[in-house]
């Protein structure tokens, strides 16, 4: 999800600029956000080094962060597996994402890293597609959940909202809860997700 225009950014934060606690934004569901900048200029300044430190401060302040970094090795992301304590790697089920996919979760693993499992997005089900079974079978990884294309997300981008806030009752948005339960170890939460379970080999 794009990042909104604010006053006050993680950039800002990893710049010196700002306090961690100014950046911090609660949504009306209650869920707290710490945008970073679409700043092309910021990025270039930026110490991602100090993500680690910030996380540090959070961790104060909340049971559960989440760092969503961008695709791919770049600084930005190697900062996020730096400062995380368990990674998620979420993929597609296409050849070249889930070939992109191992090869994150082998830099992980040499940075000394656990990768806790993966999620696979926007599957559509059809044969062209990567069979679940063999995603986790390349990426010798559990599989967290499976999140079926719907075209509910496309709205909820335009919206500029989570999706399970717009859209609960989605078929993505479901897929998303059950994922939040296995995480938090939630073993007894059910959804009608039984497709989807079915993909899983469960």
């Amino acid at each position: 999800m794009l990042a909104p225009i604010v006053p006050v950014s993680l950039n800002h934060v990893l710049l010196g600029k700002a306090r961690i606690a100014d950046a911090i934004y609660e949504h009306e569901s209650g869920t707290k956000i710490i945008p970073s900048s679409l700043s092309v200029k910021e990025l270039k300044r930026l110490n991602h080094s100090k993500l680690k430190e910030v996380g540090k401060k959070l961790r104060k302040m909340a049971d559960y962060i989440i760092y969503d970094s961008a695709a791919g090795l770049g600084e930005e992301a190697i900062a996020a597996i730096e400062a995380g304590d368990e990674l998620i790697i979420v993929t597609n089920p296409e050849i070249p994402a889930v070939t992109d996919a191992l090869k994150t979760s082998k830099v992980i693993e040499e940075m000394g890293k656990e990768v806790r499992g993966v999620i696979v997005t926007r599957v559509r089900g059809t044969r062209t597609e990567m069979p679940i079974a063999n995603v986790r079978d390349m990426l010798e990884l559990p599989i967290l959940g499976v999140i079926p294309e719907d075209s509910a997300v496309q709205s909820a981008l335009v919206m500029k909202d989570a999706l399970i806030h717009t859209h609960p009752k989605s078929k993505a948005a479901k897929a998303y809860r059950l994922i939040a339960a296995r995480i938090i170890g939630n073993g007894n939460y059910r959804e009608n997700v039984s497709l989807w379970e079915r993909l899983l080999g469960r």
